[in-house]
């Protein structure tokens, strides 16, 4: 299998994978149901009932580990300076696993040695799609924040890396790219295939701890330098439930140009431009308290301006590895403010993305 991040390698049979797993909710009896798909729903309209359904679906799994959220990275691994090789050497965590193909072979980023080694695959690479996301490094800016559809999490929808509840209509390259999967009832071909990943994105900012993007440390600790770095904060920890967002829109999905004008990227696949590429994109969001609604950049901008004006402060960190600019400035558009709220939110799930919900 091509991934675009990270090799993912071939493994097991399902049956033995399933022996291995020690995440239960990939095989929860109660799923959240997906709803008929019919053809009066706009795109639009669709996108609004995935992060719906999506909603429910995180609560349950919430539900089902004292109110934590998904997190694919052990809770310690800061105690191990963030380093894959010296965790494996002491236990194996749960695998990234992604999905089955029609023989069997379940597909996943596996870290094959140390405690590990009955899996294939490497830490080398693979580890970045455990973590909420990179800081550095070729695989910079991408991490498990992408992937909220692996096996891990999956169970809570309908236990499909590629279920239509995680693609949006709009969204028009990873939606059509995966359309023969998701037709066919199955996740990966025999010989693999280049990953789309899920329309929607986690905020990676809320799934550290918050002290890694906390204001009282310039906006920035890293992860790997404390025991805690890691650990997955909980739903009720956030302070502004209605003013911070859980999942967004990743892709620029609502108009030109949108998913469909591709951008490139040396040594990628095409990609969509992100939503952040320009001011006048508005991601359907869900945020923390449930409620689904547009999240307007320019809304976004302007509050994040008006703090820093009235206080000195900002509402997403500058002081990342990432740069000043920073997520995936390459792929804006426009050469005024750019945002990063949902991705870099300062004090990650005690911070907010927009000051009003205006």
């Amino acid at each position: 299998m091509n991934a675009t991040h990270s090799r993912t390698r071939l493994g097991f049979t399902l049956v033995e994978t399933i022996v291995g797993l020690s995440v239960a909710a990939v095989f929860v009896a109660c799923a959240v149901p997906v709803i008929a798909r019919t053809g009066s729903l706009s795109g639009e309209a669709r996108s609004l009932s995935n992060l719906r359904l999506l909603h429910e679906a995180h609560t349950a799994y919430a539900n089902s580990f004292n109110q934590r959220q998904f997190t694919a990275v052990p809770d310690d691994a800061g105690a191990y300076g963030g380093n894959c090789q010296t965790i494996v050497s002491q236990f194996c965590p749960p695998q990234q696993i992604l999905g089955v193909g029609p023989t069997g072979a379940v597909w996943g980023f596996y870290l094959g040695s140390g405690q590990c080694a009955q899996y294939p695959g490497s830490c080398s690479g693979n580890w970045s799609t455990y973590k909420p996301m990179e800081w550095t490094g070729v695989s910079a800016g991408f991490g498990s924040f992408r992937l909220g559809n692996v096996a891990a999490f999956n169970g809570y929808v309908e236990g499909r890396f590629y279920s239509d509840t995680f693609y949006a209509p709009n969204d028009e390259l990873p939606y059509n790219e995966s359309a023969s999967f998701r037709d066919r009832g199955i996740d990966f071909d025999s010989d693999g295939a280049s990953i789309r990943y899920t329309s929607y994105c986690l905020s990676p900012a809320a799934m550290w701890h918050p002290d890694v993007l906390s204001s009282a440390n310039g906006g920035f600790r890293d992860p790997n330098t404390f025991a805690a770095g890691y650990a997955s904060p909980s739903v009720t920890q956030c302070l502004y439930p209605d003013l911070k967002t859980r999942l967004i829109e990743h892709n620029w999905c609502d108009g030109p140009p949108g998913s469909t004008a591709s951008a490139s990227v040396a040594g990628s696949n095409a990609v969509s431009y992100p939503f952040n590429a320009s001011a006048a994109v508005s991601p359907q969001s869900l945020f923390f308290d449930g409620s689904v609604r547009r999240l307007s950049n320019q809304q976004a901008i302007a509050d994040d301006e008006a703090l820093f004006e009235s206080s000195g402060k900002q509402l997403w960190s500058r002081t990342t590895p990432l740069g000043p600019q920073g997520y995936l400035p390459q792929l804006g558009l426009d050469n005024g403010p750019r945002t990063s709220h949902t991705i870099l939110t300062i004090d990650g799930i005690l911070g907010r993305d927009i000051l009003t919900t205006k």
